[in-house]
């Protein structure tokens, strides 16, 4: 997935688990330092709008935007994360849903 540094774009996966998980699904952009939880799209698909922190007119990001320290070139894999209170799942992404910064 190629993201623009300068522009915020939505972060979109579908995941998929037998059985299915029902709990919200986090990610994090930073290595498990911190974690953002996604929003249901429905039928598996979850979205996270991120912006880096040299995106124009940062300082009016929408609500809910997570900051990526990234620059062009650069290539970021999220993490993913589901507790559900009796289990917990983490996982990286698969390669072709990693996000190289253009």
């Amino acid at each position: 997935m190629k993201f623009s540094v300068e522009s915020r774009q939505y972060y979109r996966l579908t995941v998929t688990t037998t059985p299915a998980v029902t709990a919200p699904w986090q990610a994090s952009f930073d290595d498990g330092t911190t974690w953002s939880a996604g929003t249901d799209e429905g039928s598996g698909t979850w979205s996270w709008l991120l912006a880096t922190d040299t995106t124009l007119d940062s300082a009016n990001n929408p609500a809910g935007t997570i900051t990526v320290t990234a620059a062009a070139g650069e290539v970021t894999r999220p993490l993913l994360r589901c507790d559900n209170g009796s289990e917990s799942i983490v996982a990286d992404v698969p390669d072709d849903c990693v996000i190289e910064w253009v």
